[in-house]
């Protein structure tokens, strides 16, 4: 079923030819990344539940096809919007099963400090990996991107693929600035709250003892508290 939150936005450019001989089904990019059954037996899981996997293809395995080193890769972004209705700074809180391995994630093209190294370890099938950032955003959409790769085998065998991923985005100060995804109209939910804007001009040019009046303009619908001025 498709997941309605991730979205494929990369595969690699062999995925449609590699589907051919096989009952898998693509997801192009652009659109919703497939929810595929939990594969194995996952350990280290803080939630108690491994959840649903998300994959550009309708099954969470493939056998690999033995041709060159490393077989056909089947390598994916995956995508995750979220909306923010003020300026803030936001904490991703992110648990990520380490199937095959993610080279990177970023928001918004910005990196995060995880990754995992491109090395076939048999660990890397029954582990969580978690980490945690903070991030400086503006008001707006704003974007998770996941780049997950595949490990290949030289010999026909079984090989995950897909991304488990789950955790929290929220505010760091708890600023009420995120747009809640329990409301229906999320995606097209309006901020009401808008932050006042003042306009001065560009530069000052005064000699010492002159006396400077500023014309400036307030716009905005927030009550004013208070304003500060400095030279």
């Amino acid at each position: 079923m498709p997941d309605p939150k991730w979205v494929v936005t990369y595969e690699s450019p062999g995925i449609a030819t590699a589907l051919i001989p096989t009952a898998l089904i693509e997801v192009v990019p652009g659109a919703n990344a497939d929810i595929i059954t939990t594969l194995g037996g996952w350990i280290a899981d803080p939630l108690g539940t491994p959840g649903g996997w998300i994959s550009c293809l309708n099954s969470n395995t493939y056998t690999t096809d033995g041709t060159g080193p490393t077989g056909t890769a089947y390598n994916m972004k995956l995508t995750r919007p979220f909306r923010t209705c003020t300026d803030d700074s936001i904490k991703l809180d992110i648990w990520i099963a380490n199937d095959n391995y993610i080279s990177a994630i970023d928001v918004d093209g910005i990196l995060t400090a995880f990754s995992q190294p491109a090395v076939a370890d048999p660990t890397n099938f029954t582990t969580f990996s978690h980490y945690t950032q903070n991030f400086l955003l503006p008001a707006g959409t704003h974007n998770i991107n996941v780049l997950v790769h595949n490990y290949n085998e030289t010999t026909s065998v079984s090989n995950p693929t897909g991304l488990n991923i789950y955790g929290t985005v929220s505010s760091v100060g708890s600023l009420n600035s995120m747009v809640s995804e329990s409301y229906l109209s999320c995606a097209s939910y309006t901020c009401t709250s808008t932050c006042n804007s003042i306009s001065l001009v560009d530069s000052l040019h005064a000699c010492a003892g002159d006396v400077v009046t500023l014309a400036a303009s307030m716009i905005g619908t927030d009550p004013i508290l208070d304003v500060t001025g400095h030279r």
